[in-house]
């Protein structure tokens, strides 16, 4: 079985595989018959990251995540487009629709739990730190919701584990 909804992701005998990053756990699958798949975020940041990981590491990983409306499915993309037809035409919105606050022509922030954290910020770190394999790995996740319909962005802040200059960078992104 592969599992998408994030249940079996965090699981120590279930691999969390990203195909093109840690392709190795496959064989491990069979403790249980279940593959898991990451957040898609977690996925993108990795496979872009992938070339700096395999040329010597990372310690630090800092990203600013900015979701679309449809992260959220078809009834968030229509509460942001009739926000956006309201605004437009000078009506006021109703706040007790989908996102219970203004989402058109603002950016968000993902609102705390009671313990002061986001869930799906910390299921991005928790799931990174299981593919890289390393607990100790510094990372930074943070969401932020923005007004657009489709497509999402990450703004990303790395160190390397060695001296890295820009131009060595560069060439390892594009010698992928």
């Amino acid at each position: 079985m592969i599992d998408s909804s994030g249940l079996f992701a965090l699981e120590p005998d279930v691999p969390l595989v990203v195909p093109d990053v840690n392709p190795f756990v496959l064989a491990d699958y069979r403790n249980r018959n279940v593959i898991a798949v990451p957040n898609s975020l977690t996925s993108q940041l990795l496979s872009a990251l992938k070339p700096l990981i395999d040329d010597g590491g990372l310690s630090r990983i800092t990203v600013t995540n900015i979701i679309s409306a449809s992260a959220h499915g078809k009834k968030a993309v229509d509460a942001l487009a009739g926000q956006s037809a309201k605004l437009l035409n000078g009506i006021p919105i109703d706040e007790d629709d989908f996102f219970g606050r203004q989402l058109a022509f603002n950016m968000l922030p993902l609102l705390p739990d009671r313990e002061g954290s986001v869930r799906e910020e910390r299921r991005i770190v928790d799931e990174v730190r299981k593919i890289m394999q390393d607990d100790g790995l510094l990372i930074s996740a943070s969401i932020v919701q923005s007004p657009v319909f489709y497509g999402h962005a990450q703004m990303v802040n790395f160190e390397a584990l060695r001296p890295l200059a820009a131009e060595e960078a560069r060439d390892a992104f594009f010698a992928r």
